[in-house]
């Protein structure tokens, strides 16, 4: 049984003529009645009463008309959703995302129009606490994430594009010696400590670091870890040292205890990317990314 076959059947069903059927279906008489025929022998009955040179349906054929009426609506529905998957135009799509960025400042609009172009697919947000994605990328439980410039992954076996740009920044505390310092310089802290989280410290950051003193033409800090940003936070609100911060992450305030310090736009500008494998084999992922793609590249 085909779903040609159906259409056949239905066709010649609703006219019970074959020569009308043939004309609205583009086929030939012979070529209907052929296929009929085979959908009947299929059946092990007779769907149409041929005889006194006049077509009607059999009892069991005004049996099966509903039935393969049904068939075909359901077959046509389903048919249109898997095209849809297969195309991507269904699905879902999962997005890795670094705890507490403003996403609102770059992304989140951008989301919104996705969502409006492809209203069945469904987009679910991971937070990935570190920026930490190899698992996520590894297990599959994720098809795109945000990824800084100095952490991009593998190019071979991603890729990305730029989807915003963002200025660190100095964080000391306003009860810090210095922050009474007029005409105050990033080179001035050249003898205080870098204070951050252990995830952080990686060779890519360990680069940037290395650009910033060159850049100051001051000494490597001396660096001091701990596991939770909570922690980095509360030492330098204690006068420990100096924090790096990202305004999309983190925006302290005097009410808060903090001074902020800008940088010079030559080591302070940092990039941030939309990464997703080139391997992802779920079928609505080229259609986000081409999306990206095509924003972003214009």
């Amino acid at each position: 049984m085909t779903s040609k076959q159906i259409e056949y059947f239905l066709t010649v069903a609703d006219c019970l003529n074959f020569t009308q059927a043939g004309k609205l279906l583009f086929a030939s008489q012979p070529t209907i009645s052929r296929q009929i025929s085979l959908l009947e022998e299929e059946l092990g009955f007779e769907l149409f009463d041929r005889s006194n040179n006049q077509v009607r349906l059999t009892p069991a054929g005004l049996i099966m008309h509903p039935a393969f009426r049904n068939m075909r609506r359901v077959y046509l529905e389903q048919l249109k959703i898997a095209r849809a998957t297969s195309l991507g135009k269904n699905g879902s799509l999962s997005i890795g995302l670094l705890k507490d960025m403003k996403l609102d400042l770059f992304l989140t609009p951008h989301l919104e129009a996705f969502k409006r172009a492809y209203p069945n697919i469904e987009l679910l947000y991971n937070c990935y606490p570190t920026g930490d994605y190899s698992q996520g990328f590894e297990k599959n439980d994720i098809d795109l994430a945000i990824f800084y410039a100095f952490d991009l992954p593998d190019a071979s076996l991603f890729d990305f594009v730029k989807i915003h740009s963002t200025n660190i920044q100095v964080m000391f505390s306003s009860n810090h010696p210095l922050s009474s310092k007029k005409d105050l310089s990033f080179r001035d802290f050249q003898n205080e400590t870098y204070i951050t989280t252990n995830s952080a410290i990686g060779d890519p950051l360990k680069q940037m670091l290395s650009d910033i003193t060159d850049h100051y033409e001051i000494p490597d800090f001396r660096i001091a870890t701990y596991k939770y940003f909570e922690s980095v936070q509360l030492n330098v609100r204690l006068s420990n040292g100096f924090a790096f911060v990202d305004p999309l992450i983190f925006t302290p305030s005097e009410n808060d205890g903090f001074e902020i310090l800008p940088l010079d736009k030559e080591v302070s500008s940092l990039d941030i990317y939309a990464v997703w494998k080139k391997d992802n084999l779920n079928p609505a992922a080229p259609l986000l990314t081409e999306f990206f793609n095509n924003l972003y590249n214009e």
